[in-house]
């Protein structure tokens, strides 16, 4: 604002322009106006800025010939595999046509349902679980069944049936679940509850709208058969539930999402929708179950939904192929 005229007429000083200068970052070439310790540089010359260019027009260029040498590395590698696979194509049309038939036969009819083979060791400070399920008793699941036999699999499970009072009769659908629900467990209503690491309690209760799940010891309520059997089945045996892949945990959890509000709860056309989008899965020969052809809790889940709802249609090859496993024997 107020320029005052020097003392020193040959000695010219240099006034910073910035009151917090930053540290240097550009090497040695510092370009104009770029202060290093609070004191700012000399202009550069012409000759220094087309250096200063060169500089990062090398780094530049070094940059991107990294990239094609990659590029053509990867390329090669590509190259080699689909030499190896066509070398492989080649020797397996070279074989016997008529072993080959056969072998290709073979493999076509060989079924193969998973068997749970999960340890029955529980992570170290397992807590017992106590889990009370009130369901309505005009639409006993199923699953519950198969979510037993799996459980057996695992630990030391006790079971009980309970009727609560609002409930005056029960039906034969009760009467069968309670039935297939007491075989498959193997200690059912004992008399020393000791020495379990889940007690699992059915209660018969007029007044719920839908499923529901009690646990101990946060007893936070669990509502709708699908997330009680989500939460078992992480809990206990997350294989099934396509844990070890975020994609087949989701395609698990959309089928188990799509029975429920289409199957279970939804109107004919919903039903129809889901049922069309089941058949169209399985009919295309090229997977046997729901979610990247390996058996999972969705494959479970829908089998039970459609027991329950006394499905007679063209889903029957993969329904008696899902009847083999061993949780669902009998269902």
């Amino acid at each position: 604002m107020y320029k005052v005229e020097s003392y020193q007429d040959e000695v010219v000083t240099m006034l910073p322009t910035s009151m917090y200068p930053m540290p240097n970052i550009c090497g040695d070439k510092i370009p104009n106006g770029i202060l290093e310790n609070g004191i700012e540089h000399p202009l550069t010359s012409p000759k220094q800025q087309i250096n200063i260019g060169d500089k990062t027009s090398d780094i530049t260029t070094a940059r991107i010939q990294s990239l094609h040498e990659r590029q053509q590395s990867i390329g090669d590698t590509l190259s080699s595999m689909e030499r190896h696979l066509s070398v492989f194509q080649n020797q397996k049309l070279s074989a016997n046509p008529k072993e080959t038939r056969e072998i290709d036969r073979e493999l076509s009819t060989v079924v193969k349902v998973p068997i749970l083979k999960e340890s029955r060791t529980l992570p170290t400070g397992f807590i017992p679980k106590d889990l009370v399920i009130h369901v309505h008793p005009s639409n006993p699941p199923l699953v519950l069944v198969a979510m037993i036999r799996l459980l057996n699999e695992k630990c030391n499970v006790i079971t009980a049936i309970h009727k609560h009072s609002s409930v005056k009769s029960i039906d034969n659908r009760v009467t069968m679940f309670e039935n297939l629900f007491k075989e498959s467990s193997s200690n059912h209503m004992p008399n020393n509850r000791d020495n379990y690491n889940v007690s699992l309690t059915v209660i018969w209760r007029q007044t719920v709208t839908m499923a529901t799940l009690y646990t101990s010891p946060t007893h936070s309520p669990i509502r709708g058969i699908a997330n009680i059997v989500r939460f078992i089945c992480r809990s206990f045996v997350p294989s099934l539930c396509g844990n070890d892949d975020p994609l087949s945990c989701a395609l698990v959890n959309q089928w188990l999402d799509a029975a429920t509000h289409g199957l279970l709860h939804g109107a004919a056309q919903d039903k129809a929708d889901v049922l069309k989008a089941v058949e169209s899965h399985l009919d295309s020969g090229e997977v046997r179950w729901l979610v990247n052809d390996t058996f999972t809790m969705a494959d479970i889940f829908i089998y039970c939904v459609l027991k329950q709802l006394k499905y007679e249609g063209s889903l029957r090859k993969w329904m008696e192929l899902c009847k083999e496993a061993v949780c669902l024997i009998n269902i």
